[in-house]
C-alpha cells in the first residue's frame, strides 16, 4: 500500500496496522517452531497459517491499546472492498478467512468487520458444532505459540482438514 502525499488518519492507522502486525511476527513468532507444527499442505495448512496470524495480532491487541485500534484498522480495510459482503454459500467463502476472524473475535473480543460478517456467518455454526469446545480453549494458550498449533492441529482434525482425519 503506498500512502498518499498527505494521507488521513485512516490511511496512517492501515499502514500502523500492517507495520504492527510484521513487528508482532517478528517479536513472537517463531519460524521454526511453526514449520514443525504446520501441516504440509492443503486446506489444513492454509487454516492453520491464517490462524496462526491471528493469534500473533491478537498477542499484540491484548497488551496494547494502539495496536488494537491500528491492527483493527487494518483488518478493516482487508474487507473493505465488499468482496465477501454477499456470500450466502460455503464454496464462496474461504475458510481461513473464516476462521482467522472467528479466532481474533475469540481472543479479543473484536467482532469480524460488517463486510465480513457474510463470510463469517456461513462458517460460524459448521465450524462451532465441530470444534467450538476447541475454540474455547484457545484463549488459554494464545500466548504459547507450540500449545496453541497443537491446539489448532486439534481443531484441523475436528473440521476434518487433515490427512489423518480423512483417512479415520
Amino acid at each position: 500500500i503506498e500512502p498518499s502525499r498527505m494521507p488521513s488518519a485512516r490511511e496512517v492507522a492501515v499502514l500502523r496496522g500492517w507495520a504492527d502486525s510484521m513487528s508482532l511476527a517478528a517479536a513472537c513468532h517463531d519460524a521454526k517452531l511453526h514449520k514443525r507444527l504446520m501441516p504440509e499442505a492443503g486446506a489444513a495448512r492454509t487454516v492453520f497459517e491464517a490462524v496462526e496470524r491471528a493469534r500473533i495480532e491478537a498477542f499484540g491487541a491484548r497488551r496494547m491499546g494502539g495496536v488494537a485500534a491500528n491492527l483493527s484498522a487494518k483488518v478493516e480495510d482487508q474487507y473493505a472492498d465488499g468482496r465477501f459482503s454477499g456470500v450466502t454459500e460455503q464454496a464462496d467463502a474461504p475458510l481461513e478467512e473464516a476462521l482467522s476472524l472467528l479466532v481474533r473475535e475469540r481472543l479479543t473480543g473484536a467482532a469480524p468487520p460488517e463486510l465480513a460478517q457474510p463470510l463469517v456467518d456461513v462458517w460460524r455454526d459448521w465450524i462451532e458444532d465441530r470444534a467450538g469446545s476447541t475454540l474455547d480453549d484457545l484463549d488459554t494458550c494464545a500466548d504459547d505459540q507450540r500449545a496453541f498449533g497443537e491446539l489448532i492441529q486439534r481443531m484441523l482434525r475436528e473440521l476434518d482438514l487433515t490427512e489423518d482425519s480423512m483417512q479415520g
